[in-house]
């Protein structure tokens, strides 16, 4: 297909779910530990990923909801998000049901998906999907080994401190607005 260059980025949209009614009696079950449901245990992660795709996030609006969990805890959780750049994007946590983790970037020219975390989709103007499979190591060792090399004086780690400060304050924004009912929420920049 003809997927190279992205072209303008207009919009990005996630989605990190996973069953966490076998959370009984840890903090997941807990309104106060996790406030916004899923978005504090499993969408934060995605937020991360969309800030270092895309650039910080500049408001929110957000809905939060629990229709199934046999706990206290919201198990439906959504966002629509603005970025400072200009993009838009959405966010959406199940706390219940099967797991899922998707990363969509949309562009002018083509979009490309990360699907788990071992499956890249690209996608230009042809239609064409090409389809990439990476090896299914852990993810989390090598960040663990990346930040472990920065404390000791090697490589930056990957995330800045500006991202990390963005990705809280989203997620309190996230809070904030579920808890008002969808009120947009801005953020300091």
């Amino acid at each position: 297909g003809d997927a190279g260059e992205p072209g303008t980025l207009l919009h990005v949209e996630s989605n990190f779910s996973a069953d966490l009614t076998p959370s009984a009696g840890q903090w997941r079950d807990s309104r106060s530990e996790s406030p916004a449901g899923g978005m504090t245990s499993l969408g934060i992660h995605a937020v991360d990923m969309m800030i270092n795709l895309c650039g910080p996030i500049a408001e929110v609006d957000a809905r939060s909801q629990r229709r199934a969990l046999p706990y206290d805890v919201d198990d439906t959780t959504c966002a629509l998000l603005g970025f400072r750049n200009g993009m838009s994007g959405y966010i959406g946590t199940m706390a219940v049901g099967g797991r899922a983790w998707n990363v969509r970037v949309f562009g002018s020219k083509a979009w490309a998906e990360l699907r788990g975390t071992d499956r890249l989709i690209v996608c230009g103007q042809d239609g064409v999907e090409n389809v990439r499979q990476f090896s299914g190591d852990s993810s989390l060792g090598r960040e663990l080994e990346a930040f472990a090399a920065a404390c000791e004086g090697g490589p930056a780690f990957t995330i800045t401190p500006d991202q990390i400060v963005n990705g809280v304050a989203t997620l309190e924004a996230i809070i904030k607005s579920a808890e008002r009912g969808g009120k947009v929420i801005k953020i300091a920049s």
